[in-house]
Parts: C-alpha cells; structure tokens; sequence
C-alpha cells in the first residue's frame, strides 16, 4: 500500500528520494480535512481572490478550475486549487449557512435537518412522551408565516375519530373545539374535565349552527330542556333591543324592538307590507298599512275588521265600569237589565241601552 486506508495520505517509502516532498503532501492534506470548515457550498466557480488555505464545496454546474469536482472539497493551496474526494462521514460546518453538514456516501445533508426529520419525540424546556411527542414548556408558542400566510393543520383518520384543540385548568379539561367524534365543527365545555356538555355545533353539510343541539334544523336552532329562549340585553337606561328579519334580495326588513315604554314589530323598509298572524297555513289576522286591523280575514275593509261573531265583556248593573273613564263608544253586555240582556255603550258619562238609548239604571 501506497496510500493511508481512510485518508488516502501518501506512506512514504523505504529510500524513497525527496521525501520531505511526500511527507509536505500529507500534512496538506491532513490540514485541509481535519476540523473541516468551508466558506460556501453553493458557488459554481472559484473565487477572484481567494486567501490560501481557504476550502469551498463546489454547487451543481461548477465551472472554470471547479469543474468536474461537484461536492467535493476544494483547497486553494499554494496558488493553486486541489481537491479531494469527500468520504462517508466527514462533517463539514458551512460559514455562509451556519450550518453542520455530514457527508452520506453520495451527498450532503444537514446534520440538524437530518436528524430532526424524522425524529419520533422532541422537547423543548419540557420532557415529551409517547401520548405527548412534542411537548413545549413556555409562556408563548409563535406560528409565523413565511412571507405570506399560515396554516395549522389538524388531521384524523376518518369521521368517527377525533381532532381537536383541547383547553385546561390544572391539567383538566375544561373546554374543547374541533371535529370531535364526527365531521361536525363542536364547542364543548365541561366543569370537572370528564362530562363536557356541547354549546355550540356547525354542520359541515349546511353550515347551520346549533346551540344545546347537534342537528339543528335551521341557520340557528336554540334548544333547551325547558324554557329556552335568546336574550338580549341593552345595559343602558331607557334604550332598547331588538332583531331585524331581512330578505336582501328584496329589500324587505322588518325589525322587532323592544324598549322600557314599547314593543313594536314593523316595517322597517317602508315598503307597505302587512303583517300577518297566521298560526296554522292560513292566516286569522292582519294588520294593513293603511291602517286597518282584520281579525278572521287578511285583507280588513275597515279599521276594525271582524269576520265572524264577537264577544264583549259581560256586566251586572252593579259591576259596570265608569263610563266616563272608559270613554265615549264603549260597549257592553248588561246581564241584568229589567227588560232582559242588552247591549249597552258609553256616550262619555253614562251607559246607554243601544235598544232605546235610555239610561241602565
């Protein structure tokens, strides 16, 4: 053997002439790939002015005194440059990437890049398990972007498992948001991190939202074992709440208000609908524009429109109401007139038979 086994250092041979020549060539060699550090891996061609000892790894495409010594290493020696073919192993740090490089058989890799992909547990101030790969102890974590947006992303296996961010107190659950246990978006909450109770659900297939229900029926379902109902609340004194019901496509708004002094249902467009009662498919009542008021019928001809028989109130002489204070055009029905029932009205001061205007006595 000529030639060292693993660095390839030139023996220098028994009576062999101008050994200090060899032994010169060796230490070169040994200068360059001991504690290797290089200025650049990803330059094509040598430097203008390089400073002698300094070391480079040739890019792709290396040209001018580079070429055909892609990736190995490159030594500017003695106003000139040699290389030397890296083996399997080797560590280079790179100074314009600060970055450790190993040498695999057949290529560079990043030391760190390596062996953090993939890497089966990591921690960071904190010691990961097999339930907890990464695990960070720290008062912040930052997701930035890398010149535009970010995404995270959280995946499962199929409809019936569950991925989900999960929030706690102690180390105990108390509320919890993701796809859990179906493809439907859910808010849970639980007070002791074992019963959580479902506050909100989003259907991935209508995009409806359900509070106390996971299949709600309409854009939002509100249910409750008893008693469920929506608050609004408006803290400051003498004003009011409300909701407006919409179709903007039409233009139609009617607004439902409510206030210390009022409640008012109306329209809020202007556009002179009428409002209807209607607790079945047909309607028993409507309140007109006009305005008029039906009561039996949609479409009232006058300002009080009644289709059908009416009821009043039913007095005893004795029990009348004052009729000046109920006012001129009252009516009633007197059980115990001495001519029988009869129907009697208010002219502003007395009641009045409606058969012969005479007084009820």
């Amino acid at each position: 053997m000529t030639t060292t086994a693993n660095l390839a250092l030139p023996y220098i041979e028994p009576n062999q002439a101008q050994k200090h020549v060899t032994l010169n060539t060796a230490l070169g060699m040994l200068d360059a790939v001991i504690q290797i550090g290089v200025r650049s891996r990803s330059i094509v061609a040598p430097p203008l002015n390089p400073r002698n000892g300094e070391r480079f790894i040739p890019a792709s495409e290396a040209e001018a005194a580079w070429a055909g010594h892609v990736g190995e290493m490159a030594i500017y020696q003695d106003g000139a440059w040699s290389f030397i073919p890296p083996q399997g192993g080797w560590l280079v740090f790179v100074e314009d990437e600060n970055a450790l490089i190993v040498r695999d058989g057949s290529s560079w890799r990043n030391v760190i890049a390596s062996a953090l992909n993939p890497i089966g547990q990591i921690g960071i101030n904190a010691t990961a398990s097999a339930i907890n790969r990464l695990t960070v102890s720290s008062d912040a974590t930052l997701f930035d972007h890398d010149g535009e947006g970010h995404q995270l992303k959280l995946n499962k296996v199929n409809t019936g498992e569950t991925t989900s961010c999960l929030f706690q107190s102690g180390y105990s659950g108390r509320a919890e948001v993701g796809l859990i246990d179906t493809d439907d978006l859910s808010f849970k909450v639980s007070s002791n991190g074992i019963d959580f109770e479902t506050a909100l659900t989003l259907k991935t297939d209508t995009g409806f939202a359900g509070l106390g229900t996971d299949v709600p029926a309409s854009r939002l379902h509100v249910q409750q074992d008893h008693d469920a109902r929506l608050t609004i609340d408006t803290v400051q004194s003498g004003a009011g709440g409300g909701f407006d019901i919409l179709n903007s496509t039409d233009g139609q708004n009617w607004r439902v208000t409510g206030s210390p002094s009022n409640f008012k249902v109306r329209d809020h467009t202007a556009m002179l609908d009428k409002f209807l009662v209607m607790p079945g498919a047909s309607g028993i009542g409507a309140i007109m524009n006009t305005p008029r008021f039906g009561i039996g019928t949609t479409s009232p001809t006058a300002q009080l429109h009644v289709n059908g028989p009416v009821r009043i109130g039913a007095y005893a002489k004795a029990n009348l109401p004052d009729a000046a204070t109920t006012g001129a055009g009252a009516i009633v029905l007197v059980t115990d007139e001495a001519s029988g029932v009869v129907l009697a009205f208010s002219d502003g001061a007395q009641w009045r038979r409606v058969t012969d205007r005479a007084t009820v006595a």
